[in-house]
């Protein structure tokens, strides 16, 4: 058995509205402590791992562990039929093939949304990446979002870099430039921790559309390393955690 009631639906909708940027089938772990997924996209590039924890719900009862694979984007298009107000249930018994959704606000509607059947081996998050990460920065995620975006005018990837004193996205195309600084003094730079200079070269587009997380984080961390994976964590105490791998642009030339 498992139900869990929503208050406001925002939280769940907006990580997930990211998250099906990545992935269309998700399947979620379920305990006592909340749900996960932990999933890559089809072209090998990004890794995304979800934790939302049952404090995140007003209501949560898990009665056993199990397992339920949805069409993530699809769910999505669910919550976001919620209207302002509108308290959201999740139910699923331990004999069904479906999870019913049912919001109640000025009216109760009903949604059911069918289980599907898990395909390919469970993903698993690398273990010793942790180990080869040489700078950890925080960042306000409306920053490094703006960073993005401009960098986007220029080019299809940003070269991120620290020093001991400054964290750098660039973007370079053949006539133009663009320059996101941020160096200990400014005061969207929360944390740098990078001894030696790091340097690696990251798809704009992936990162785009991992910065959607910024509605509801208000700052990022990132973890990088020389042409090595790049990490993001985006947490919302106490309720959520989303983290991204991105693989990085290697240059072939």
């Amino acid at each position: 058995m498992f139900k869990a009631v929503l208050d406001d639906v925002t939280l769940v909708r907006d990580s997930l509205d990211a998250v099906s940027n990545f992935i269309n089938e998700g399947t979620f772990k379920l305990s006592k402590n909340g749900l996960s997924l932990i999933a890559m996209d089809p072209a090998n590039v990004a890794m995304v791992l979800y934790d939302l924890l049952a404090s995140a719900f007003t209501e949560y009862e898990c009665s056993s562990k199990t397992k339920l694979t949805v069409n993530v984007p699809y769910l999505v298009s669910i919550l976001k039929r919620a209207g302002t107000g509108d308290s959201v249930e999740f139910k699923m018994t331990d004999s069904a093939n479906e999870l019913v959704i049912t919001m109640t606000g000025d009216s109760k509607r009903t949604f059911t949304l069918p289980l599907l059947e898990a395909h390919g081996n469970p993903v698993k998050p690398p273990e010793k990446l942790k180990d080869g990460f040489k700078a950890e920065v925080e960042v306000e995620s409306a920053a490094i979002k703006a960073g993005a975006k401009d960098a986007l005018m220029v080019s299809d990837c940003v070269l991120l870099s620290t020093t001991k004193d400054s964290f750098v996205m660039k973007a370079l195309s053949d006539t133009n430039e663009v320059n996101l600084q941020l160096s200990n003094e400014s005061p969207s730079l929360i944390k740098l921790d990078s001894k030696s200079a790091v340097k690696s070269k990251y798809s704009l587009e992936y990162l785009e559309k991992m910065m959607k997380l910024s509605k509801v984080a208000k700052t990022v961390e990132l973890r990088f390393a020389d042409n090595y994976p790049l990490k993001l964590d985006y947490k919302a105490l106490d309720q959520l955690k989303v983290s991204f791998i991105l693989a990085p642009r290697i240059d072939t030339e």
